[in-house]
């Protein structure tokens, strides 16, 4: 899942994504010193107790987990065609009007099941 996040950091674009590529790539970048500095901090904790989160290492996962979603956020609405939240409402309320004018139609016969 990580390769598309380095390859991206080191300048190589997705097919027939060039632009968008050239636009990941700052985040991808950042994405990637935030894994080494997660991956630093984990071995660190690792030789000093298995048994022990301390906050600070908590704190360093649900940074990087922060900036992970916000990487994968851009990768996606680049990548692929993405609904504005007010397409999502314009097509959930089509979608019940549709479903109203359905039910109605077969209270009054006008069509059957």
């Amino acid at each position: 899942k990580q390769w598309y996040q380095r390859r991206v950091a080191v300048g190589s674009s997705v097919l027939n994504h060039e632009s968008e590529s050239d636009e990941l790539r700052p985040l991808a970048r950042h994405i990637t010193k935030v894994m080494e500095s997660v991956r630093t901090k984990l071995r660190e904790q690792c030789l000093r107790d298995v048994a022990c989160y301390p906050e600070e290492l908590v704190d360093t996962l649900r940074w990087f987990d922060y900036n992970w979603a916000e990487f994968e956020f851009s990768y996606v609405s680049r990548m692929c065609p993405v609904k504005s939240t007010e397409e999502l409402y314009q097509q959930h309320i089509t979608t019940i009007l549709f479903s109203e004018t359905t039910a109605e139609a077969l209270k009054e016969r006008v069509i059957t099941e």
